[in-house]
């Protein structure tokens, strides 16, 4: 018997992760910035203290080369700036403007309601179960893409 779990799963996930871009790309036009935007700025708008490019992209699952082009961008327009490190560009903090910080708090209220939305019928129990059970599968498929084994 075939066993499509795993493509129902991919499937899924990538029709959600789709969804999910669509509406930070919505929200985010009014501002000039795109979906790939959305997660530093909420990132650095819980960190008031700021992150390095490198914590950054550790704490973002984002590598550091697309960091970095997304924090030129931001810096540009205004939203991300760095703070005197008297050292090397890469551990300089970055921190929000005050335009970063008023975008920041949009886009976590924008979470609170989609997530309200998408989610507020569920249970609460059912959705402990779901996250417990998605950061498992997480770990070991991350666990299992670094072992470079395949399984068949």
């Amino acid at each position: 018997m075939y066993n499509d779990h795993l493509e129902q799963f991919t499937l899924t996930l990538a029709d959600v992760l789709k969804s999910i871009k669509k509406l930070k790309d919505q929200r985010m036009s009014a501002y000039g910035l795109r979906s790939s935007h959305v997660m530093v700025l909420y990132i650095l708008g819980r960190t008031p203290d700021g992150l390095t490019p490198a914590e950054l992209s550790d704490a973002s699952s984002v590598d550091k080369a697309l960091i970095s082009r997304i924090i030129s961008e931001l810096t540009e327009k205004g939203f991300v700036t760095t703070a005197p490190s008297g050292g090397k560009r890469y551990k300089a903090r970055l921190l929000l403007t005050t335009e970063g910080r008023n975008v920041a708090n949009y886009i976590a209220s924008a979470v609170s309601t989609i997530q309200q939305k998408v989610s507020g019928d569920i249970p609460k129990e059912d959705l402990e179960v779901f996250y417990r059970t998605l950061f498992i599968l997480q770990t070991n498929f991350r666990n299992l893409a670094e072992e470079g084994e395949t399984q068949e």
